[in-house]
């Protein structure tokens, strides 16, 4: 597990975290401010939470990780400043159909939102 509460809650901008064998995110004791671009592509991740914790992230990459259902999602309806979201090579992102579903799942921010792109 990746314990949030390491994170410092301001001075960071960006987050790399990609391929460090990540199975689980473990929640911040409080907000995560400055964070705005975090990478935990190349994981083990089963599960998004504790993400909402970075509440001003704008880029969110969780590709190639073992994300099976859309409804991981979401964790991050509520992060208003996402501009761009990396899910591709997850299992549920192989359905035709994922991309509708995520920006259903992303209604307030979707319109916003780079996804895979």
């Amino acid at each position: 597990a990746f314990h949030l509460s390491h994170v410092p809650s301001r001075g960071l901008k960006t987050l790399h975290l990609a391929h460090n064998h990540i199975s689980l995110l473990s929640p911040a004791k409080g907000a995560i401010v400055d964070v705005e671009h975090l990478d935990l592509s190349y994981n083990r991740l089963h599960k998004l939470q504790g993400i909402e914790a970075v509440i001003h992230l704008r880029e969110l990459d969780v590709r190639h990780n073992f994300l099976a259902t859309v409804n991981e999602v979401d964790t991050l309806a509520f992060l208003n400043d996402l501009r761009g979201l990396q899910v591709a090579e997850n299992p549920f992102s192989r359905k035709k159909s994922h991309r509708v579903a995520v920006f259903a799942k992303l209604q307030k921010v979707y319109q916003k939102v780079s996804l895979d792109g």
